[in-house]
This record gives C-alpha cells, sequence and structure tokens, in this order.
C-alpha cells in the first residue's frame, strides 16, 4: 500500500508541473543524461501527457522551463513563454537561500526544490510571459541573491522533481516548499527590481548590424556570445577571438563578428578598443582558451559561463594551455597520404620552436636517452618534402646546417587541430611508431578536440591509403600504448560501432 508520504510527494510533484509547465504554447522538452554525459530528448504534447511519464532513476532528469515551438531544438529562438522566474542555488540549503532572497529585497519564491546538492526557486508569474523578456528579470534575481548565473539564460533545463541526482551519490529531487498564492505580475516585478523587460532577439533575420553571430558546441562560446558586463569584455574577448581564430575564421570575418557581439555587451566597449584588442589578440599567442586557467580571477569569470555537465568536450582538454600544445593547420589533411610519420615528427617539432631550427637543432630534438628516433636521411627526406608541400621554409647553405621554419598559412575556413606536444615526444621516445603517430593525429582531427571520436576504419584507411586490418591493428598498439581507449557500442539499428576515447 502506497504511504500518505509518497502520495503526498507525487500530488506535490504533480502539482509543480502543472504551475511550472501548464497552458505554455507549443511542446515540453524532458532531456535524460546517462552516467557518460549522453542525452536523449523527449517530447510532450502536454502536461497530462507530462504526469504519465516516468523518470528513469539511472539517468538524471531535466526540463525545459519555456515551451518550445516544436521538437525540433531547444535553443533561444525556439522558445515561446514561461511561467515562472527560476534560480539555482548550488550547496546551500533553504534557510541560507530564502535570507539571501530576503535581504535582496525580493518576494518569496512560490516553490522551493531541492535539487540533490542544492535549491531550486520559483516565482510563480500571473500570466505567462515571453521566455526571451523575462531573462532581464531572471539575471537580476541571479546578481542579487548569488544564484548560479549559468541558469540564467531563456533556453534553461532544470532538473525535474521526481527524478534523481545521480552526480555523487543517488540523491531524489523533490518539492520542499510550494505555495501557489505567490503569483507576481511582470509589472510589479518590473517596479520593484527597478528593471525592464528585455528585448526579444530578432530570430527571424538572427544579425546584429548585418552580422550573424556563429553557434558553438561549449557552453562558454554560446554563452559568451550572448553578451557580457562591463568586467568580462576582455577576458570574453580574447576566448571570443582565438576561438574564432581555431574554428578557421578569416581575420576579417572574425572581425565583423566580435565587432558585432560587442553591441551585445552591457555596456558596450568603445570600438576603437575592441578593434586594437582584436588585433592583439589575434596575433598574440593566448594560453587561456582551456577548461583550467591558472589565474584565480579569470577562473572565476570562466566558471559564470560554464556548463560542464552539458558541456561536449566534458573536460576532456581540462589542462589546454596552447603553450603545451602545437596548432596544425587542416589544411594537411587535404595531402595527408603524402607524408609520412617521419614528416609529422619534424613537422610538430618545427611548429613548436616558433624562430625555426637548423638541422643540428633538429636532431637534438628528436633524440632521447641518445637516441634519434629516425637517420639523418629520413631527416634530411622529411625536411625536402615539407618544403616541397609548402609547410616549411628551407634555407639551404653549403657547409652550414639547413634552417628551417614552419610556414604562417591560412586554414581557409577548415580550423586547426590541437596536438598535445606529449603525442610527439611519444613518437621521439619510440613510445608509439611514426606511422602510428599519423594514425592518433587522424583521430584526434575527427574528434575535433573533444576528446572522443567516432572513426569508421574505412574512412580513416581510405584517407591513408592502407587496409583497414591496417588501421584496427594501428589503433590496438595505441591502445596499448594508452593513447586511446576502444569501446564498441550498438547503433539504433543494431551495427556495431566503434568509439575512440583519447587519453592523450
Amino acid at each position: 500500500m502506497t504511504s500518505i508520504k509518497e502520495i503526498n510527494k507525487e500530488v506535490n510533484n504533480a502539482k509543480f508541473i502543472n504551475h511550472i509547465l501548464s497552458d505554455l504554447p507549443g511542446f515540453i522538452e524532458i532531456r535524460e543524461f546517462n552516467r557518460k554525459g549522453q542525452v536523449k530528448k523527449v517530447w510532450f504534447k502536454d502536461t497530462d501527457e507530462l504526469l504519465e511519464y516516468k523518470p528513469p532513476k539511472d539517468k538524471d532528469i531535466y526540463f525545459g522551463v519555456s515551451g518550445r515551438k516544436d521538437t525540433t531544438s531547444g535553443k533561444a529562438s525556439n522558445l515561446t513563454k514561461v511561467n515562472a522566474l527560476w534560480a539555482d542555488y548550488d550547496d546551500v540549503n533553504l534557510k541560507e537561500v530564502k535570507k539571501s532572497i530576503k535581504k535582496a529585497g525580493l518576494p518569496e519564491a512560490s516553490i522551493y526544490l531541492s535539487s540533490g546538492h542544492g535549491i531550486h526557486s520559483y516565482w510563480l508569474l500571473d500570466d505567462p510571459f515571453d521566455a526571451n523578456k523575462v531573462i532581464s528579470f531572471v539575471k537580476y534575481i541571479s546578481n542579487e541573491t548569488g544564484s548560479d548565473s549559468r541558469a540564467a539564460e531563456a533556453a534553461r533545463i532544470m532538473r525535474l522533481p521526481g527524478s534523481y541526482n545521480n552526480k555523487l551519490e543517488k540523491v531524489e529531487c523533490k518539492v520542499i516548499e510550494l505555495d501557489p498564492s505567490k503569483k507576481y505580475s511582470i509589472k510589479y516585478l518590473s517596479n520593484l527590481m527597478g528593471i525592464r523587460p528585455a528585448k526579444s532577439p530578432d530570430f527571424g533575420s538572427d544579425r546584429i548590424k548585418g552580422i550573424k553571430l556563429p553557434e558553438a558546441e561549449r557552453p562558454c562560446i554560446n554563452s559568451i556570445l550572448k553578451g557580457v558586463e562591463a568586467g568580462e569584455r576582455n577576458w570574453a574577448q580574447g576566448r571570443l577571438t582565438k576561438w574564432l581564430q581555431m574554428m578557421g575564421y578569416s581575420k576579417r570575418r572574425a572581425y565583423d563578428i566580435v565587432m558585432a557581439w560587442n553591441e551585445l555587451n552591457q555596456p558596450p566597449e568603445k570600438k576603437g578598443k575592441v578593434k586594437n584588442d582584436f588585433y592583439a589578440y589575434w596575433d598574440e599567442e593566448y594560453k587561456l582558451l582551456g577548461c583550467s586557467i591558472p589565474d584565480a580571477e579569470l577562473q572565476e569569470l570562466l566558471s559564470h559561463h560554464c556548463d560542464r555537465y552539458n558541456c561536449p568536450i566534458k573536460g576532456s582538454i581540462d589542462n589546454l594551455v596552447l603553450d603545451n600544445h602545437i596548432k596544425l593547420n587542416n589544411r594537411i589533411f587535404n595531402n595527408y597520404r603524402e607524408i609520412s610519420g617521419y614528416e609529422l615528427i619534424v613537422y610538430g617539432v618545427l611548429l613548436a620552436a616558433e624562430n625555426g631550427l637548423n638541422s643540428t637543432q633538429i636532431k637534438k630534438e628528436i633524440t632521447h636517452k641518445g637516441e634519434m628516433c629516425m637517420s639523418r636521411q629520413r631527416i634530411s627526406t622529411a625536411i625536402d618534402n615539407l618544403a616541397s608541400l609548402g609547410l616549411i621554409e628551407a634555407r639551404k647553405r653549403r657547409g652550414c646546417p639547413t634552417f628551417c621554419k614552419a610556414e604562417k598559412q591560412s586554414s581557409y575556413g577548415t580550423g586547426y587541430t590541437l596536438i598535445n606536444n606529449g603525442v610527439i615526444n611519444g613518437a621521439i621516445y619510440q613510445a608509439i611508431s611514426p606511422t602510428q603517430l599519423k594514425v592518433y593525429i587522424l583521430i584526434l582531427k575527427y574528434s575535433f578536440n573533444k576528446g572522443t571520436a567516432f572513426p569508421s576504419t574505412l574512412t580513416l584507411s581510405e584517407k591513408l591509403g592502407v587496409k583497414r586490418q591496417t588501421i584496427s591493428d594501428h589503433i590496438k598498439a595505441l591502445e596499448e600504448s594508452r593513447y586511446l581507449k576502444r569501446r564498441y557500442d550498438y547503433n539504433e539499428q543494431g551495427a556495431e560501432t566503434l568509439t575512440c576515447i583519447l587519453l592523450v
């Protein structure tokens, strides 16, 4: 027999769903995340359908606070209306949350939900309101009460009551308090907070001053692209500029995007400063594109935009510092069959040496414990071939070592592949063979620096001009050398698929 406690819990969950999601135009979106971070989207026409849904206990379940126009996406351009304002408080109890809200001079929340390791608060509205316009109020609450600023976006997903938080130990998400009599009008909140509803973005044109802003796989970049506040503009511009460069945007195109993006900042920076900063960031090395930044203040700024749980790279490049990596122009893959693993080693060494090296210095760079990873003849051949492909400049003088320097090249929109110096060093130390290095770099290219690739051995074999079995042998050897880890899955058609998890 079901206990009264269980009945009351289910009633509260149903009340929550009805008050938060009833009468919203469009569809209700549910996202199910498994322990690997893989997501499955489930769509419902209305709350009646949603109330029949049984959340899987082994998955983390989220719902879209706003209605969705259709089932294509949960992006801001596909949102309709909301029934409430919201805030997400991490690692605090209900008493502390209420104290923060009261101290900020805000009205009491209508609903408090235990998220498993924090508190979610909701302020019910007397009428549904435009999801993109309401965000100015949500940001105000976040700024004034210290809630998670990452949740202050129109397309936010929040934990569903009745589901479980599986991040650490399994903890149920449940309604703590619910008072539907506490409803607020936008007019009242606007007067209280001293702010107006946000301007609804023009998703029809999706342009700022005629420039279409890009979309990124990284939540931090997408968050920055929505505009930042005065204290974040310099850092955000640097991160955005280098991301555009890494993605292969031309200098002119990237400049136009950054200038358009500045119009979204609160307030916009002076155009002259944005221009000067852009060229400085573009031409100089930038060490803050990764997920972990040595500077605590800058790391805090990143945390305002980071959404690790919904991030496709999931910390796979946590320790990315660009001076520990080389940037391999993706145009090299147009001639990948013609390039040997030995040539990739020499090219990698030269890419890491900004001012160039002579052939004697190259020999020292590829020597480990007194042993070179290739012969002098192979070095000479590699230099000649790399020069013939236009990848390096080679200056030969009689009686002197050949001076070599990597040529600066535009990617023409193809982007770059980041390669950890440790990958090249592994071949120099002979932990992997030059051919295995060549295979690994190709897999890395297909992973686009996300830490995971889904390569077809047929695709790899065609790109390298070798048999599929040879590719399989190299991947196995890379796994034995702990460069990657293989995982076999099955797709919806029942066919076996290979996932390579990159470890270096």
